[in-house]
This record gives C-alpha cells, sequence and structure tokens, in this order.
C-alpha cells in the first residue's frame, strides 16, 4: 500500500501551526479526516502507532483511526483487520511506560472498550484473564491503569448508561458482567491492596495515581456489582476504603465509594449487608478521619469542606438503612431489632449536626430527620434519648447562629465559593433552616411532656435577660424560634395521647410576664406576639379559655391601634399583618368559642375603621375574621349584615369604578396605560381600589361558603344574596369584558408605546414554572409602594393579577349565591359576551386561570334545572372556542417541528437564530403544552370518574348485552363517566368535547393524548351501551381514523401506547360486524401495502379469543408508528453477530439447577464451539 507518510505529518504540523494561513489549515484537516473514510484506515492506524520514532502527535493521530474503525465500523472490518488491531493494542498497551502522555492510556482504553463490547464473551471468551495475564500481573503501572480505565468504561457503557447500540449485545454484555462481577472485583481489590503496601514505602506519583483509578473504577462497580462480591474475604473492601479515609490523596475517592455502596438499593440481605459499615470499629475510622483534619491550628479549605459533606451523606445513609432493617419482617434473620449498637455512629451524627458549616451540618440533620420520623421507633428509647439531646443541640446552633457564629466561619467563604449563585446559596442556607426547625419539631413529637416543660422553662430564663435590653432582638428570637417550631406539635402530641395534665397554670404565669413587656421595635413585637398567640393556643385546652383569648384579642388590637412603632418601614408592615393571619388562623381553628366576643371584635374594628387605623389588606382580613365568627351564630342575618358592611367600605369608590367601566378606553386611561399626562398617583390609588373591591368581595363570599350548610335557608334568604354582592359580580363582569379588550389590536393604539410590553406573558425565572394560579388570595399581591420596578412591570403585575382575581370572584359566586347567579335571564349571555368572547386575544396563562378558577365551578355549582339552558350551552361555546385557539397553535407547531427535521436549504446565514428568538419559541411551546393539558383536565374533571366503585350487579346487567359490546368495554380503562358527565354526553356541549378529544389525540405532546384517551374512553363506555341504532358510518370513521392518527404519532412510547391501544381495540371489537367496512377501508387507507393482512385480520376476527386479537391487531397497525426522531439511528442490528448467550434469564421450569453449569458457563464460549 503506498503512503506518503511525510504529507500526513506535514499535515498534522499544518493543523497545529498558528502562524499558517485558514486555507492551509483547512486543507490540512480535509486531508486528515479524508483518511477516516480510506478503504486503508486501519493499516494506515496500525502503521502509524507502531513506529516509535515518530512523534506523539503523530501516533496519536494513529490511534484517533483506530478508534474510529473500532467505534463505528467495526462490523464491516475483515477478520485480519480484526485481529491485527485486537493483537496490536494488546502489545502496545502490556508495553506502554509512565513516560507517555496520559492521554495514550486513556486512548488505548478506550479502542479495548470497543473491541470488548463488539466481541466479549462470544469470540473473547479469556478477556479477563488475558487482561490480567497481559497488564496487571507483571505490575506496570501504566498497563495497570490501562486495565483499571477499560474495566471501568465497560461497567459505565453496560451498566451505568447502557452506550451499546444494540439491544441484544447489550443483554448479553450485562448477563456476562453480572457472571464475571466477582472477577472483576477481586481483581481490582488485588491491584489496590498491593499499591496500597507500595505507597507506605514509595509514594511516588505513578502509585497514587493507580490508586485513584482503581477508586474511580470501584466507584463504578459498587453502584452495579452484587452485594456478596463486595464483602468477600470478610469485608476486605470496605476495610480498605475506611483506611484511606485518612489518607490526605484518596479520602473523597474512598467516601464516595462507600457512599455509592450505602445508597444502593436491594433486599433486605443486601441492607444487611452494608449496614456494617455502621460498626464500631468503622466509626472509629471516621472518627479518626475526621480529628485528623479538624486539628486546632489547621484552616479548612474546599476539599475538607467536600469531604465532609460526603461523609456526612454517607451516614445519613447508613441511618437509612438502619431504620428500613429495623424489625423488618420480610427478612427476621437481617432485621436490626436493637438501635443500641448505632449508638458510636450517633454520637458522630451529634458532631456533624452542631457543625458550623450548614452544609456540613445539613448532611446530618436529613439523617436524624429519617431517624425521628419512623412510625417503628417512637417508642424506643435510642430514639428517645436522642430527641432529648438533638433539642438541646438545636437550640446551642440557633444561639450560636443569632450570634453570627456561623457567618462568620471560615466555612461560610468556602460555601461562597462552592455555590456561585447567590440566590442558589440562599436556597440552600433557607432549605437547612427550615430542615433544622422541622427536626426540632419531630424531636418533640417524640418527647412531648419534656418539650413543653422544656420551652416553658427557656421563657422563663431569657425573661430577665429581655427585660434588661431595650432591643432583646436576638433573644427573642430564640424563644419565638422554639413557641413556633416546639409549643404546638408537643401539645398536640399531648392531646392526642390523651394525658390530661399540662402546665396550664405556668404557662399562664409566663403569658402573664410576656404580655407586659412592651418594644417599641416591630420586629421585636413580631417576635413577642408568636410567643404570646402559641402559648394562648395551648391554654384554649383549659377548662376556662375565655380570658386569654380575650387578652390575645386585646394584644393584637392594641397593636393595631398603637403609634408606638416609629419604624414605618417594610418590618410594621409585616408585624401588621402577622396580627391579622394569628386572628384568622384562630378562629378558623377554634370560632365557636370566639362567638362570645364577636360584639366586642365587630366594634373594636368598626373603630379603628372610623379613626383610619387600618389598611385595605387588613380591613379584608377583620370583616373575614367577623364573617367566620358570624357563621357560628344561629341567626344568619348577623353574617348577612357583616358581608354588606364589609362591601360598603368601598362605596366611595363605586362613581369613580363606574366612570371608568363605561368603556375599555376609559379603563385604560384610568389604569394608568394611556395618556402619560395623567397623574400617576391617582392611577396607582385607582389600581389599589379595584384590588381592594375584589379581594374583600371574594374574601367574604369564601368564608360565608364554608358556614352556609349550617342553615337550612332558601336561595332568597341566603348570606349573601344582598344588592351589594350582586352589584360588585355585575361590576367583576365589566371588568373582565374591558380588561381582555387590552390584548385587542383596536385598543392597543390607545395604550402608550412604552407600556406595550406589559400586555406581554412574563416569562419564568430559572426557578420558577409557568404563571401558577393560586388557590388563595393573594392580599398583598398588588403591595407595590416600595417596589423597584418599572411602570410597565408594575402595570403587568396588575393587569394579570386582577384578571385572575376577576375569575375567582366569579367563581365563587356561583357556589354562594346558588340559583340567584343562574336564573338571570341573560347570565348566559353575559358570560359569553364578557368572559369568552376574547378567548383567541387573551394570553394563555390567562385561559388556564380562566377554566381552574372560574368555569370549574360555574359548571359543577350549576342547579340541575338551569344545567340545560345555562352551562351547558356556555360550555359548549367554551370548547368551540378552545379547538379554534388551540388547534391552529398545534398544526403551526408540528409544521415548525418538521421544518427543523428535514434541516435547512444551505441558507445558514439567513437560517441563524439568535437566542432570544430560540427563548421565545421554547416559552411559547411550554405555554401551548401547559394549556393544552389544563383544558383537557378541565373537561376530565366534569365529566369523567378515574375511579369509580365496582357494581357487581351493574357488571351482572351487562353480560345480557351482547358479547360485542361486553368484549369492547373489558378492552376499555375502569374510568367512567360521571353524573355530570353523562348528562354533558348527549348534548351539544357532549360533541363539542367528543371533537376535542378526537383532535388532541394528534397533538405532539404525549401527555395531553393521553388525557384525551382518558375522556375518549367512558364517552364510549356510554356509546356502546345507550345507542339504540347503530353509530354513523361518518361518526365511526372519524373515530378510528383519529385513534389511529393518534397511535402514529404516540405509540412510539408506552404512554402513548397504553392509553390508546385499548380504544382502538375496543372500537375494532364493538364494529366489527357493523362497519367492518368503513374499519377496513380506514386501515387500508393507513396501510395501503397490508391489503391482504387486513382482509385476512378481519376474515378470522371472530374466530380468534381477545388475547389473540389483540396481539394481530397490534402486529397490524404497528408500521404506521412514527418512529421517534432519537430512535432512528440509535439501534444497530448488525452490531451482534453471536447467538444469545441467555444464562441468567433461563427459567428455573426448564433449567434444572446444576452448580457445574453455572460455573462453567464459560465453556460455551470457547473458540471451538464459537465456530462449530
Amino acid at each position: 500500500m503506498d503512503f506518503d507518510m511525510m504529507k500526513l505529518v506535514s499535515a498534522l504540523e499544518a493543523s497545529m501551526n498558528p502562524s499558517i494561513s485558514n486555507v492551509e489549515r483547512s486543507e490540512a484537516l480535509q486531508y486528515c479526516n479524508s483518511l477516516k473514510n480510506s478503504q486503508h484506515c486501519t493499516y494506515i492506524g496500525l502503521q502509524l502507532v507502531q513506529q516509535s520514532n515518530l512523534n506523539d502527535r503523530v501516533r496519536y493521530f494513529g490511534l484517533e483511526l483506530l478508534k474510529f474503525k473500532t467505534k463505528m465500523t467495526w462490523i464491516s472490518m475483515t477478520d485480519d483487520e480484526k485481529n491485527k488491531v485486537k493483537g496490536t493494542m494488546m502489545e502496545l498497551a502490556s508495553s506502554v511506560s509512565t513516560s507517555h502522555p496520559r492521554y495514550f492510556l486513556n486512548a488505548y482504553a478506550t479502542i479495548l472498550t470497543e473491541i470488548v463490547k463488539h466481541t466479549w464473551p462470544q469470540a473473547w471468551p479469556g478477556m479477563l484473564d488475558e487482561v490480567t495475564a497481559g497488564f496487571i500481573s507483571p505490575g506496570n503501572a501504566a498497563s495497570i491503569e490501562v486495565a483499571l480505565v477499560m474495566l471501568s468504561n465497560l461497567v459505565e457503557d453496560i451498566c451505568l448508561y447502557q452506550n451499546v447500540h444494540s439491544h441484544s449485545r447489550l443483554r448479553d454484555l450485562k448477563q456476562a458482567m453480572s457472571l464475571a462481577t466477582d472477577e472483576i472485583l477481586k481483581l481490582l481489590t488485588g491491584v489496590l491492596e498491593k499499591f496500597i503496601v507500595t505507597l507506605q514505602t514509595d509514594k511516588s506519583p505513578q502509585s497514587v495515581h493507580v490508586v485513584s483509578v482503581v477508586l474511580k473504577t470501584t466507584l463504578g462497580y459498587a453502584e452495579w456489582a452484587r452485594a456478596e462480591g463486595l464483602m468477600r474475604d470478610d469485608y476486605f473492601l470496605f476495610k480498605m476504603l475506611c483506611t484511606l479515609l485518612l489518607h490526605d490523596d484518596f479520602r473523597l475517592e474512598a467516601a464516595e465509594c462507600l457512599l455509592a455502596m450505602a445508597s444502593r438499593r436491594g433486599r433486605a440481605t443486601e441492607k444487611a449487608i452494608f449496614v456494617k459499615l455502621a460498626e464500631l470499629g468503622f466509626v472509629e475510622k471516621y472518627k479518626e478521619s475526621i480529628a485528623k483534619l479538624v486539628e486546632p491550628g489547621s484552616e479548612p479549605d474546599s476539599n475538607v469542606l467536600n469531604y465532609l459533606c460526603k461523609l456526612g451523606n454517607f451516614l445519613a445513609k447508613l441511618v437509612e438503612l438502619a431504620v428500613e432493617l429495623y424489625n423488618d419482617s420480610t427478612s427476621d434473620s437481617d432485621c436490626v431489632t436493637d438501635l443500641q449498637s448505632f449508638q458510636a455512629l450517633f454520637e458522630l451524627l451529634f458532631w456533624f449536626v452542631k457543625h458550623e458549616s450548614r452544609f456540613i451540618s445539613h448532611t446530618a440533620i436529613q439523617a436524624w430527620l429519617f431517624l425521628v420520623r419512623g412510625d417503628s421507633l417512637h417508642h424506643d428509647p435510642v430514639v428517645a434519648h436522642c430527641a432529648v439531646g438533638l433539642i438541646g443541640t438545636i437550640a446551642e446552633r440557633v444561639t450560636n447562629q443569632n450570634q453570627n457564629l456561623t457567618k462568620n466561619s471560615p466555612y461560610a467563604d468556602l460555601e461562597e465559593m462552592e455555590i456561585n449563585d447567590e440566590g442558589e446559596l440562599a436556597i440552600i442556607y433557607k432549605k437547612h433552616k427550615t430542615s433544622m426547625a422541622e427536626l426540632f419539631r419531630e424531636c418533640v413529637k417524640n418527647v412531648p411532656e419534656k418539650a413543653i416543660q422544656s420551652c416553658l422553662e427557656f421563657a422563663k430564663a431569657k425573661l430577665d435577660i429581655i427585660r434588661t435590653q431595650s432591643l432583646p432582638k436576638e433573644d427573642l428570637e430564640m424563644v419565638s424560634f422554639f413557641f413556633e417550631n416546639g409549643l404546638p406539635h408537643a401539645v398536640l402530641a399531648v392531646e392526642e395521647s390523651k394525658v390530661d395534665q399540662m402546665p396550664f397554670a405556668e404557662a399562664q404565669s409566663v403569658l402573664t410576664s410576656y404580655l407586659s413587656i412592651r418594644i417599641a421595635d416591630p420586629l421585636c413585637s413580631q417576635f413577642l406576639l408568636i410567643v404570646v398567640y402559641k402559648l394562648v393556643d395551648m391554654l384554649t385546652l383549659s377548662s376556662n379559655p375565655s380570658p386569654f383569648l380575650k387578652a390575645l384579642i386585646d394584644y393584637i388590637l392594641e397593636i393595631l391601634s398603637s403609634d408606638r412603632f416609629s419604624n414605618m418601614g417594610r418590618d410594621k408592615v409585616e408585624l401588621r399583618r402577622h396580627c391579622c393571619a394569628v386572628m384568622l388562623k384562630m378562629v378558623k381553628n377554634r370560632a365557636p368559642i370566639f362567638t362570645e366576643f364577636f360584639n366586642h371584635i365587630k366594634s373594636s374594628v368598626y373603630e379603628l375603621m372610623s379613626l383610619n387605623k387600618l389598611i385595605t389588606f387588613e380591613k379584608t382580613s377583620m370583616f373575614e375574621v367577623l364573617v367566620m365568627i358570624s357563621g357560628e351564630c344561629d341567626d344568619p342575618s348577623i353574617q348577612k349584615g357583616v358581608i354588606v358592611d364589609g362591601l360598603r367600605t368601598f362605596e366611595k369608590f363605586t362613581d369613580t369604578l363606574v366612570d371608568a367601566l363605561k368603556s375599555p378606553r376609559n379603563l385604560i386611561n384610568a389604569c394608568g396605560f394611556g395618556d402619560t399626562s395623567v397623574d400617576t398617583s391617582s392611577c396607582f390609588k385607582f389600581r389599589q381600589s379595584i384590588h381592594y373591591m375584589l379581594t374583600i368581595t371574594t374574601s367574604l363570599m369564601k368564608r360565608a361558603r364554608d358556614s352556609m350548610t349550617k342553615w337550612n335557608v332558601s336561595d332568597n334568604d341566603l348570606p349573601c344574596m344582598s344588592p351589594e354582592v350582586l352589584k360588585a359580580v355585575n361590576h367583576c363582569f365589566a371588568l373582565i369584558h374591558h380588561i381582555s379588550f387590552f390584548w385587542s389590536p383596536d385598543m392597543r393604539q390607545y395604550i402608550n408605546p412604552d407600556l406595550h410590553k406589559a400586555l406581554d406573558e412574563k416569562k419564568p425565572g430559572k426557578d420558577q414554572t409557568l404563571q401558577a394560579v393560586s388557590n388563595t388570595l393573594p392580599y398583598h399581591s398588588y403591595d407595590q409602594s416600595d417596589t423597584k420596578d418599572d411602570e410597565a412591570c408594575k402595570l403587568q403585575m396588575y393587569l394579570f393579577r386582577t384578571n385572575e382575581q376577576c375569575y375567582m370572584l366569579l367563581g365563587v359566586a356561583g357556589p354562594v349565591l346558588r340559583s340567584n347567579f343562574y336564573k338571570d335571564s341573560i347570565i348566559k349571555d353575559v358570560v359569553v359576551n364578557h368572559v369568552l368572547s376574547k378567548i383567541d386575544i387573551l394570553p394563555m396563562s390567562q385561559l388556564k386561570v380562566l377554566m381552574r378558577q372560574f368555569l370549574t365551578e360555574f359548571v359543577k355549582s350549576c342547579p340541575p334545572m338551569y344545567l340545560e339552558s345555562v352551562a351547558l350551552p356556555i360550555l359548549s361555546d367554551f370548547c368551540r372556542y378552545m379547538i379554534e385557539r388551540l388547534h391552529p397553535e398545534w398544526e403551526k407547531f408540528a409544521q415548525l417541528a418538521q421544518t427543523r427535521l428535514q434541516g435547512d436549504d444551505g441558507n445558514n446565514d439567513q437560517q441563524a437564530e439568535d437566542e432570544e428568538k430560540v427563548a421565545e419559541e421554547i416559552f411559547k411551546e411550554m405555554q401551548l403544552r401547559v394549556v393544552s393539558r389544563e383544558y383537557l383536565d378541565f373537561l376530565i374533571s366534569l365529566c369523567v370518574n378515574k375511579t369509580p366503585p365496582s357494581n357487581k350487579a351493574a357488571l351482572q346487567a351487562s353480560k345480557t348485552d351482547g358479547d360485542k359490546y361486553r368484549e369492547s368495554v373489558n378492552s376499555l380503562p375502569i374510568a367512567q363517566l360521571t353524573e355530570l358527565g353523562t348528562m354533558i354526553a348527549p348534548t351539544p356541549a357532549g360533541e363539542q368535547i367528543w371533537n376535542t378529544a378526537l383532535l388532541a389525540l394528534t397533538w405532539d405532546d404525549t401527555v395531553v393524548c393521553s388525557r384525551a384517551a382518558s375522556l375518549l374512553g367512558p364517552t364510549l363506555k356510554l356509546a356502546f351501551k345507550t345507542c339504540t341504532t347503530p353509530m354513523s358510518e361518518t361518526l365511526v370513521r372519524n373515530l378510528f381514523e383519529g385513534v389511529l392518527r393518534g397511535f402514529s404519532r404516540h405509540g412510539n412510547n408506552s404512554q402513548g401506547e397504553q392509553a390508546l391501544f385499548p380504544i382502538a381495540m375496543a372500537v375494532v371489537t364493538r364494529f366489527s360486524d357493523s362497519h367492518r367496512a368503513i374499519l377496513t377501508d380506514v386501515l387500508k387507507m393507513a396501510l395501503p401495502d397490508l391489503g391482504a393482512n387486513i382482509d385476512d385480520f378481519f376474515a378470522n376476527f371472530n374466530k380468534t379469543n381477545m388475547k389473540k386479537r389483540k396481539n394481530d391487531l397490534k402486529k397490524l397497525i404497528g408500521p404506521i408508528v412514527q418512529q421517534h426522531v432519537s430512535q432512528r439511528f440509535r439501534d444497530i442490528p448488525d452490531m451482534n453477530q453471536y447467538g444469545s448467550i441467555n444464562v441468567l434469564n433461563r427459567k428455573p421450569k426448564r433449567v434444572r439447577f446444576d452448580e457445574e453449569a453455572v460455573s462453567g458457563v464459560a465453556l460455551l464460549f470457547q473458540p471451538d464451539s464459537a465456530a462449530a
């Protein structure tokens, strides 16, 4: 073969020469790449790597050629080429020296890995023996490294990542790896032992590196190898790894191996093997490694931080294993019956919890949480002892945090270096604080009596210190932490255990002491409020709770009316907000005992309003309190009066609102979207008033709804049936109508161009999802007085939140007004014209809110007498509007996806897309998927019961309906239509839902398709049963075509196939006789080349059982499934040229167990057997 070596050398040098022109470099690279496609590529590569006189760059290029050939074209190589490549690589790898560049060693290992993946075990049964003899036994460090990297690559490609492009080949390799795992672990353990001994006398870089590579390779097998293989020779591998924890160069890798072993999931026998690592001898090694790192005077670095975090996670896994094995009924021999043997491990975990680094402390907190949460462990004395110790430990840690010891530690700087993103770091710290509070609560539940006493004693001990300080922020925060996270849970545990005695007298004494404290700082007052609130909550369980409730009410009212807080910033707002929250929570949980204070609270609230002491959200909260308490009264007119008084608080705003609602343009100007000359402060005040009107109306109606079942009154006497409520609902309809015009092209001209971006969807940040739909009212969602956003962002937030609140108000209006809301003769036109008419221009996120907050409640709450005349026509129009909005979007998306798959036409410069455009397309696609799924969920919530109760009588009766009906229904899932769904089905709304489901099957989203199938199945059951006349040919054709189109698009994944195939089977079974011609015609259109197969299928359909029919239909329609683009080039059918070994998958029934047969499996792969 003629080959110009000098030309190649010149080309390689030119490609790396920075001084030559781009044209010359391009020619050189083209020449080098052309050699990969040369028929002599293998021999060129072999010639280059075998000539030791060539420089490393040229020889490495030869390795790259051989790597390409073995990875991409091994199947097409001749036997001579395969043998030469294999022999050359084995020879070079066995003789390589440590002076070679490390990338040479990695290249040898990569090529050998590919050869093994193509030949082992059938054509190379002695691979492990040859590797051991040629690479390991001689003791050459470089050759050993090649072998280790090759074994690491194998376990990654075969077991972890399954990077083998043939399913049958992957199966054979997995079985071979399973059979060889013990031998490989023995090899790794031997190398590790040898080099650990070597390191005692020779700490050369080569020896250190080999041990590091052994540990990385062991890590791969630790996650996958047999547990019994890891414990061989009396847990020798475990002991060596624990020894390496004391070595500076290997402790992190050793800890990773131990963590991987402890993190495995398996049977109890396997867990029992790894829980041995929690025994005293091993724990002493862990302590010794920690002591070596934290010696006095030593400065921590990032390696210390990472190691301690890794070790903490490992110890947490050991605790998890111990808890899982505790009294495990599945394995008596392996279960843990006594936690006393883990005492040393628990003591070490206490050290971790106390650690100044929040990263390190958090690992132990997770372990303790797993331990104290265990239901079977609550009565274990060791857990109870640990819980008491943890309460004190957490108290000490909270104290240290308040003294800023944690923030000033050297670990704080290391943590900031590890996590560069400030937002992500803040989230981690917040998670740590939350987990610590959760651990405190769980510990309190384990020792509730002691916890209550400890909280009270701690509060008394801090009392004198707090009184002597002018600003006792840190001490009050500590006391509030214990009372907020400990006392309520301890009280609840004691209450559930039905213990009669609680220290009420001592709690009353503490309450009296803290009630007398007055501090001008809002934050300190907030901590005091927490203490008072939790004490009163406990004292409500006493025999006479009235004095304590009265004290709490007066305490809160005094804060709301006080002028002593000089700080007018955010802290004061939060204090007042917290006061309202406490009142709401107390009344919600204990409303009946608040009835005696109703008049006192009412008169005090009205007095505060007359003095302008309450701002908008405080008024809302206080009227909610009054509505909830009045709901416990016998007279519903009391609650009605409170609601009327609450809605009259915005009466003075009514005239301004009416003027703004005369036209969309008026509303644009009033909100500040239009003329820039309008006073921004007046616009802001108008927006606040709108927000307040919607919030208080919705809140009061929601609270009234909770108590409506108490009174048996007519619809005309409902507490919410008043002119004020009806007026607010009418204003809400007008608001929705006018706001929807904001996105209209006709109205856009009246909006200030600088504010057009306020109409756009707000894209989610990196830690957010699409705009969420709130199920609770965001009372301060429009509290923008101190925000730094520009005017457009403020208006954007206002616009979307106001629309959401309008939908929420209308959603609750139906249940609280009942027939009064639906009997209005124009209600249908109002909803269609004001709410639904602008669906085509509304932002996608608002469609989601519209369905979830308004339409679901509107349809479900509609009285039966108004269902057909009001709710169902509205539902029908809505479904039609949604299909007109979503279906074109999905067609456009499908066209765009097809264009991308087809590639460009060479005009790369013209088709180059900037990042902003790509991000915009991704955002729109995400929104389309979210809204489509929400739409199908909305229809399912109305029509489908996914888990209907079994009805044996109905099942017995169905047997008389004919075999075709029974067989077709049995093919479908158990879901049925709800009572409402049964009423909807025969109406125009049901027809629109049917069309929606058929279209949604073809949308390019498997989740949407699955939900559409969930909607279609129960509807088909009803249609099969109730149709007295055969379904029309057009209906059957559309149904079958829609199902097949969906199967064509989504049948390439299990979710789509499981959702659609039962429907296809049911349709074919039901109509195989009555509409056989239609079914045959549709199938022949989809499969024009299988006409004879289709005829045979229907000819034999009635002659076969159901199982055979399903298999035949699945085989028949299989070719119509579109192969996903990610799978088109994944499998290489010809890669496996050998028969399947199928050793591990043999069934016990057919092959009798024989130890000699298992141990002699390798004999099956002898060359003579393979040749035969």
